[in-house]
């Protein structure tokens, strides 16, 4: 099982390499509990569930990676139908951030969320992966670790004043 994990975490940081453009044109509807939104940030597209217009979940397509931590969903995308929320990397957006609202969590599924992480109820465990001991050399852990520096990037405006660019800069 651990060389199988090992392939798709070494796929995982290949992609995760990959440098996007944002689309010139974004969406301007404001995201809203369970919409799940596409965020152009630092050269990488990121996927998101979004709990308000200020707030998501991280999210992945590496469904093989997840552990008691993460919730599965079936989502219609263009990258992946089955997806990971990551409950554990809350993002904060700011309103310069650029993101279009892709799509909607069912309904079943956005009930079982707002329990999750308002309730803080688990996870169904048909819909989460298995409870991962602590192992740096798990891929399973390595894989949080490096969606824990997506996180960071994106809310790095919650520890660092961002400067003003100068004009003709």
């Amino acid at each position: 099982m651990t060389d199988f994990l090992d392939q798709i975490f070494s796929i995982y940081t290949r992609s995760s390499n990959n440098k996007i453009k944002a689309p010139e044109q974004m969406s301007n509807q404001t995201a809203k509990f369970g919409d799940i939104i596409e965020i152009h940030t630092n050269g990488q597209l990121l996927i998101a569930a979004a709990v308000s217009d200020s707030e998501a979940i991280l999210m992945s397509e590496f469904i093989e990676l997840a552990t008691h931590t993460d919730f599965i969903v079936s989502i219609n995308h263009a990258i992946s139908e089955k997806w990971i929320i990551e409950t554990d990397k809350r993002l904060y957006l700011t309103p310069q951030m650029k993101y279009n609202v892709y799509g909607k969590l069912n309904e079943n599924d956005k009930a079982m969320l707002k329990d999750i992480i308002i309730e803080g109820k688990p996870a169904p465990a048909e819909k989460s992966g298995p409870k991962v001991p602590p192992n740096p050399k798990d891929p399973r852990m390595k894989f949080k670790l490096e969606e824990l520096e997506k996180t960071m990037l994106v809310n790095k405006h919650l520890f660092y004043e961002e400067e003003e660019k100068e004009e003709g800069t």
